[in-house]
């Protein structure tokens, strides 16, 4: 079982700042809000995100690198270092439901993950450049 999260990096550093980022939420209004399906307005709301799967085996992090700019048509690349743990605790973004359940059903799912796998686009632009992977092996090397 894995979870894939698509996480924004153009204000934060770190892997953990991001994952806070994406968890709190945002205000969604004006173009961005929600239609209402009755009398078709707009209606302003917050979007917010929880993990609910209990203890996925593998979360798959996947960095919003590139912005794309509606005015000019383009795509560029955040060229940033964004510092990334050897070791990742998500209990804080699991959904409290699923922790209060974990907790009754004495379950003891770890919610603690290891950096297994990088993937790093080297390259100046979007559309160009080179993707290497850093893998770690079976030996912890």
């Amino acid at each position: 079982m894995e979870v894939s999260l698509f996480l924004p990096i153009d204000l934060q550093t770190t892997l953990l700042q991001s994952i806070t980022t994406f968890c709190e939420g945002e205000v969604l209004c004006d173009h961005n809000a929600y239609k209402c399906s009755k009398c078709a307005e707009r209606v302003e709301t917050t979007r917010s995100y929880k993990l609910i799967k209990t203890s996925p085996i593998i979360i798959i992090i996947h960095l919003k690198r590139f912005l794309y700019y509606e005015k000019t048509k383009r795509t560029e690349k955040i060229k940033k270092l964004i510092t990334l743990p050897e070791l990742l605790d998500l209990t804080s973004y699991f959904n409290e439901n699923m922790l209060h359940s974990m907790r009754e059903n004495k379950e003891n799912n770890i919610l603690i993950y290891e950096l297994y796998a990088v993937a790093v686009h080297l390259g100046l632009e979007a559309r160009r450049g080179h993707v290497y992977a850093y893998v770690r092996s079976p030996d912890g090397l």
